[in-house]
């Protein structure tokens, strides 16, 4: 049966699959539990396999930001499993309070990641194909020249539509229509590409989360969030972790500073749910999330994804191809930024200059960064509330991270 929005009566029998328990013993799993402080205690570096001295410019890096008194931050680097570094440093700028490690930060678009692995997991159980069209879920999508567009392409940024409009008024437009999905819907439903669909790759700024997430409703009847806690938050433990602020949780935000900020501390916005741009969390969430991944898709005695469905997410979808929305390259996956790219231009660069070519992870705008080295069996994870221009930022994320990969033994 086909969904279509404002049809919520329509209904069809799925799977209920939300969980496979395995064999105790049997698989590497994540056993972190990210608001247990006692999961947090940082281990000896030589005992993870990391060097002290190194691991002390990481947290000089970290101290040297504090002379922003606007600054706050979260730091969570994992390897083999093990807490190398868990720190919160600086202020909310919510009347005055120091950063803990449960305030939640506003990520934008380092949650792409989270709304793709929900269409994945739709893959996996056989409720959608890849590589059939979205408007055979989704037929409004349909228009316009998108008929042909699939699910791969939306999740590899080759749907030919970065944005429903074009220059600084369709930025505007995109962004004030983001607390009505609704609305933000339509826009992508009238959109017409601006390249041919399939020809290049053109990062989707917001509407990447609102299809994953349209998606998500009109094959299971679920909102995002709803699947999202089901399948992966409730398992991992992550209370904080959701696509806009919910209301009772105003006063556990991190207020942004810098550009947009404006826009993104605005009430109405940081509580909207846009998987690409207002997602809320911590950094030992994502940490646990990407930890959960680097394992294989298991956390304890249960499989949350299977292994070949995180690697057809990790498998390159573009190399050295110079996005044409950020008219930069990036090697693209489906679902990730990767790594590797030993270079100034390929945005892959905010992951190390010396990171793998299994690095996968995401930026999220100049103010979060997020990867996974599986080789290193390393996690990293950094969230900050500043969001500078671009160039500084992700210089910034290229030197942390380079210093965490120069901590490794």
């Amino acid at each position: 049966m086909l969904y279509t929005r404002g049809s919520r009566e329509a209904k069809t029998e799925i799977p209920r699959n939300s969980v496979l328990r395995l064999p105790t013993g049997q698989i590497a799993a994540t056993t972190i539990s990210p608001n247990d402080d006692r999961s947090w205690t940082e281990v000896e570096p030589p005992s993870a396999g990391m060097k002290a001295d190194r691991l002390a410019q990481v947290t000089d890096w970290l101290t040297s930001r504090l002379s922003d008194r606007h600054f706050g931050a979260q730091l969570a680097v994992l390897r083999g499993g093990r807490v190398v570094l868990d720190r919160s440093v600086g202020f909310t700028n919510r009347e005055h309070a120091r950063v803990t490690p449960r305030d939640r930060f506003i990520i934008c678009s380092l949650g792409k990641p989270f709304a793709a692995l929900c269409v994945h997991l739709l893959a996996e159980r056989g409720l959608l194909e890849l590589d059939r069209p979205v408007s055979m879920y989704w037929p409004e999508y349909g228009q316009h020249g998108k008929q042909g567009v699939t699910v791969r392409q939306v999740l590899q940024h080759r749907t030919g539509s970065p944005m429903a409009g074009r220059g600084m008024s369709g930025v505007l437009a995109e962004s004030f229509a983001i607390p009505d999905w609704a609305k933000s819907i339509r826009r992508i439903e009238e959109a017409t590409p601006w390249f041919a669909p399939g020809s290049a790759p053109a990062y989707q700024f917001f509407s990447y989360g609102f299809i994953c997430g349209e998606l998500v409703w009109r094959v299971t009847g679920k909102k995002i969030q709803e699947f999202f806690d089901e399948n992966f938050a409730r398992p991992l433990g992550l209370t904080r972790t959701t696509f806009g602020l919910p209301r009772p949780a105003w006063g556990e935000r991190v207020v942004l500073h810098g550009k947009a900020a404006f826009l993104f501390n605005w009430r109405r916005m940081r509580e909207a749910v846009c998987p690409s741009a207002t997602t809320s969390t911590t950094a030992r969430e994502v940490a646990v999330f990407y930890e959960m991944l680097r394992c294989g898709g298991c956390t304890g005695s249960t499989r949350l994804l299977g292994e070949g469905t995180i690697q057809a997410a990790r498998q390159p979808s573009s190399d050295g191809e110079v996005d044409r929305f950020i008219k930069a390259p990036v090697r693209w996956s489906q679902a990730f930024m990767l790594g590797g790219v030993g270079g100034n231009e390929d945005m892959g660069r905010i992951m190390g200059i010396k990171s793998s070519r299994d690095t996968f992870g995401f930026g999220g705008s100049s103010c979060c960064v997020a990867w996974c080295d599986p080789g290193r069996e390393l996690v990293a994870v950094y969230l900050s509330n500043k969001s500078v221009p671009d160039p500084i930022g992700f210089a910034r994320f290229r030197e942390l991270s380079d210093l965490i990969l120069d901590a490794c033994e």
